[in-house]
């Protein structure tokens, strides 16, 4: 079925198929970096934490640095539109912050509209970007300045990384649930598996979106401003 004002399409692009191949890269690399890491941090998995565990991990790294530089390097248009929404947060974003947790969890309250990302998608950016750097700095001083800085330099890096690892880790569980468990937000994994999203999901969860694009409520079969308050309005 055509809609008017969207070029009679029912569907429409979300992420580049660069976009998708950089987040489930980056997403493999990092759960292999989580899983060999572990066994460094928790008593437990020690005997895990050998020779092998090791190189896989430095491996993996490697995998994630070369990730993480390729996006703002191969896909600079998209790298600087999604740096522009981190950086924009309307007040719109501050009441999701405080809505959000309720709604999620208990169903209760609404959500005020949102851009093309939500403010919790804007946090786990900025989190892993910054966990990202984090990760760089300290895991490259870890791995080639052994011996070379001060021990008190290294120690620092050793907690820098363990701090990262907790900051990330945390995120990513959260960002796991929400995009593959919860009953209201796993259809956002359609984007990251298609590149594309529906018109009633993107003017649902994404409204001021599309009203970017100039594609207007009347055109995604929805109306601005909608309450969402539960199961109901997530079907």
């Amino acid at each position: 079925m055509k809609r008017e004002g969207t070029g009679g399409m029912d569907r429409i692009p979300r992420f580049s198929a660069f976009q998708r191949a950089f987040h489930w890269t980056y997403a493999g690399a990092f759960l292999v970096l989580l899983g060999t890491g572990l066994t460094f941090f928790v008593p437990a998995l020690a005997p895990w934490n050998g020779p092998a565990t090791r190189l896989v991990h430095r491996i993996a790294a490697l995998v994630l640095i070369a990730a993480g530089l390729s996006y703002p390097l191969f896909a600079r248009k998209e790298f600087l539109t999604d740096l522009h929404q981190m950086f924009h947060w309307p007040p719109t974003d501050r009441r999701w912050m405080v809505a959000g947790p309720a709604f999620y969890t208990t169903a209760r309250g609404h959500l005020p509209p949102q851009g093309r990302y939500n403010a919790g998608q804007k946090l786990n950016l900025w989190i892993q970007m910054g966990a990202f750097v984090l990760f760089t700095v300290t895991g490259l001083v870890m791995w080639f300045g052994r011996g070379a800085v001060s021990p008190e330099l290294f120690r620092w890096m050793v907690i820098g990384h363990d701090v990262g690892l907790i900051a990330a880790g945390g995120m990513f569980v959260v960002h796991f649930y929400l995009s593959v468990l919860h009953p209201y937000t796993r259809r956002s994994l359609e984007a990251m598996k298609t590149g594309s999203v529906s018109l009633a999901y993107a003017a649902e969860e994404h409204p001021l979106w599309l009203e970017e694009m100039g594609i207007g409520p009347r055109a995604a079969g929805d109306r601005p401003g909608r309450k969402r308050g539960g199961p109901a309005g997530h079907r």
